[in-house]
């Protein structure tokens, strides 16, 4: 999930596919464009070359749990699903999270790559300026 969270962005953002009508946009149907496409992307790769799926020797439940695992936590990289996300975690406060509930996994696992994420601008400026032009 972490080295597709971004994988194949066009370099516009939600908004701008969403309000110009973009073929993305149409087929992600306005929802999480870009990161619905790197999902897409992800996994359409995987399946197509068997050289690169890392996932090709997994039981099939187990290949339809990490599937969901990636894909939850490329769409929650989402700004648009910050909020939601950040309260679902912090509901969690008082309980331990637990590592056999499908959920949990998934919520851990997007806040995970969500805090990554974002924490490149916390860089110091030039560091983050130079990240930025990769």
């Amino acid at each position: 999930s972490a080295l597709a969270h971004d994988m194949d962005h066009t370099g516009q953002n939600n908004t701008f596919h969403i309000q110009s009508v973009s073929p993305l946009a149409v087929l992600h149907n306005d929802k999480s464009v870009l990161e619905a496409h790197s999902a897409s992307t992800l996994f359409s790769l995987l399946m197509r070359d068997p050289t690169i799926n890392i996932l090709q020797n997994l039981s099939k439940p187990d290949f339809t749990i990490v599937r969901q695992l990636c894909v939850h936590a490329i769409l929650d990289t989402d700004l648009a699903a910050h909020e939601i996300q950040l309260s679902r975690f912090l509901g969690h406060k008082e309980l331990a999270f637990d590592r056999e509930n499908l959920e949990d996994r998934k919520l851990i696992t997007s806040v995970f790559l969500h805090a990554a994420d974002l924490s490149n601008p916390t860089r110091p400026f030039d560091q983050a300026h130079k990240w930025s032009r990769l």
